[in-house]
């Protein structure tokens, strides 16, 4: 829970009057960023995972409801920042972005230097697409 919660403040610390006016690609970079610093600088939330992944329903649960706020949040930030899309669509974009986000920066992890760093520069480049098909600015 803890490292929920850490992760949780790093992106409330993103969400600012100055994020909320960048360049798309900026916001990307620095969400993309705030995640690969968040899974780099804590080394054990890896381990802890790695090691009970799918053993632990309660370990589940926590990933679950973190996983269920961030979604929540980046909808939000989404719904105020794009208003040409339907609220349902800004909770389902945020769903794949979290999700994907997630997933590709966790498999980044096991991965050596200089291929990681590329793999985070991919992350970066698909969300940027994905969220361009949306939204442009």
């Amino acid at each position: 829970m803890r490292y929920m919660e850490l992760l949780h403040q790093r992106f409330t610390e993103l969400r600012n009057a100055e994020t909320d006016n960048l360049p798309l690609s900026t916001y990307v970079d620095r969400m993309i960023d705030t995640s690969d610093r968040f899974f780099t600088d804590h080394p054990g939330y890896h381990a802890i995972f790695m090691q009970v992944q799918g053993t632990m329903p309660e370990l589940e649960a926590i990933e679950t409801a973190a996983d269920a706020q961030l979604i929540q949040e980046l909808a939000t930030f989404l719904s105020l920042r794009y208003s040409n899309v339907e609220q349902t669509n800004y909770e389902a974009i945020a769903f794949v972005l979290v999700k994907a986000i997630g997933t590709l920066l966790w498999l980044a992890l096991s991965q050596e230097q200089p291929f990681r760093q590329q793999l985070v520069t991919e992350t970066k480049r698909l969300t940027l697409s994905y969220l361009q098909s949306y939204f442009r600015s």
